[in-house]
């Protein structure tokens, strides 16, 4: 642990939750690693002038591994984690999709024995990462077990605006707007990984066996478990794989995505932008009919990831369906950085607005293009790719 002594904290009954101890670790790891998170912002910036998809995938690929690096600095100062079962990523980052403006998406797993005792850290390690990461609020990086069920009903008590309580320890913690629902879940879901296979064994069962979420998963640290994780996973893939109705339900996957792209519309200029709104119809949807396609591609040619740079060294992906992915994944990157000149993320949770004209003026100055149109455009661009894509491999299952 660098420059730092834990029994030095002995003073503070709950050290590892304490403001003081976080601020240690922050104000070390942030000089570790300040110029190399202002280098990668840097680096997304000048890319975002001009699309090229080389250098697009480089800097994504060199945030990922800074990302990594950082949350591996920050468990090592935290060694009750050893009682858990291991760390992975998901969301973006572990599909390999991830730009500067990305949420954080890791879980901590652990028996829901140790909850009292480890879900305080959790929080804490939180807190840390939001600050080292200049994120504008703890929501933004997301430990919970998406999905998995509700073991507890506790109210999530915050103490101000900056600290919370859970079990009568108060950790610092802040969010942005509309945190509660959420949080709740964050608070209350199980970590136990057992919960979560069941959870994709559900879907399997339920004949829904092109689910993204299931094969999205990247360790970072395994404390002994992530085997028998891993090794249930595969088994049921292989499940999955021998339905006797196997290839009726993917061809049944392919045309609801079709039918969902045939009846999808343009994003329209209107007078006032609503952030959650507007993310909605500008990534979320066409991230979902992305990640579904991912799926369903995975489970034709019995890989067991969603990994858009895996997928595409085994030529799963071609050529043409990769560059719409990182095109429109650079429209994206363009408009989040908009945004942050207003100070606002690109969220499903934030019901601020902002002129429309506003950002179209801004975006032209920047970029010297509509922002309305590239938008678009990089979203029919992904589409029509996905379409050839589905098709021939639809025509193969007939």
């Amino acid at each position: 642990m660098d420059n730092i002594n834990i029994k030095t904290n002995n003073n503070f009954k709950n050290y590892k939750y304490s403001k003081n101890y976080a601020y240690s670790i922050i104000n070390n790891l942030k000089e570790k690693y300040s110029f190399e998170l202002n280098k990668v912002k840097r680096e997304y910036e000048f890319i975002s002038m001009k699309y090229n998809k080389s250098k697009m995938r480089k800097c994504m690929d060199n945030q990922k591994k800074l990302i990594i690096d950082i949350i591996n600095d920050v468990i090592n100062y935290y060694p009750d984690l050893k009682k858990s079962d291991f760390i992975m990523l998901n969301g973006s980052y572990s599909r390999c999709t991830n730009i500067f403006t990305s949420d954080l998406d890791f879980n901590i797993l652990y028996n829901d024995k140790y909850k009292k005792l480890l879900f305080p850290i959790e929080l804490h390690i939180n807190y840390v990462l939001t600050k080292i990461l200049n994120y504008r609020g703890c929501d933004r990086i997301h430990t919970i077990m998406v999905y998995t069920p509700l073991i507890k009903n506790k109210r999530v008590k915050f103490v101000n605006n900056s600290v919370i309580k859970y079990n009568f320890k108060k950790i610092p913690y802040f969010c942005r707007e509309n945190y509660e629902k959420l949080l709740y879940e964050t608070f209350n879901t199980s970590r136990n990984y057992k919960n979560l296979i069941k959870y994709i064994k559900s879907y399997s069962y339920n004949n829904s066996i092109c689910n993204e979420w299931a094969n999205n998963f990247e360790l970072i640290k395994d404390f002994g478990k992530y085997k028998d994780f891993a090794k249930e996973i595969l088994i049921n893939d292989n499940y999955v794989s021998k339905c006797k109705n196997y290839k009726n339900l993917i061809i049944k996957e392919i045309d609801y995505i079709l039918h969902d792209i045939r009846n999808s519309k343009n994003i329209e200029q209107k007078e006032v932008v609503v952030i959650k709104d507007f993310k909605y119809s500008c990534k979320e949807c066409p991230m979902k009919i992305l990640y579904k396609t991912l799926s369903i591609l995975s489970r034709i040619n019995n890989i067991n990831t969603v990994n858009i740079k895996y997928l595409y060294s085994k030529k799963i992906i071609n050529n043409s369906l990769d560059d719409s992915i990182h095109y429109y994944l650079h429209s994206i990157l363009r408009l989040q950085l908009i945004l942050d000149l207003y100070g606002l993320d690109l969220s499903s949770h934030s019901s601020k607005i902002i002129n429309s004209s506003t950002l179209e003026k801004k975006y032209y100055e920047k970029y010297d293009e509509s922002l309305y149109f590239i938008t678009n455009k990089s979203i029919a661009n992904l589409y029509n790719n996905i379409i050839s894509t589905l098709q021939k491999e639809r025509s193969k299952l007939i």
